[in-house]
């Protein structure tokens, strides 16, 4: 897939058993996510979503 202007590369880290995806704040806040809040990741159309749990 081709990188268009819009699109990042993010690092997934791994830290006690669990795989962690650091993005930037501007690029959370922008979303509506804070510290602490929790989000899935699904598969949906071949893609990969975020979704915020409520």
């Amino acid at each position: 897939m081709a990188q268009n202007n819009s699109e990042k590369t993010y690092k997934i880290l791994e830290s006690k058993r669990q795989l962690k995806v650091t993005i930037p704040i501007v690029l959370a806040n922008s979303i509506g996510l804070k510290k602490g809040d929790e989000i899935t990741w699904i598969m949906e159309h071949g893609e990969l979503v975020m979704r915020k749990v409520k």
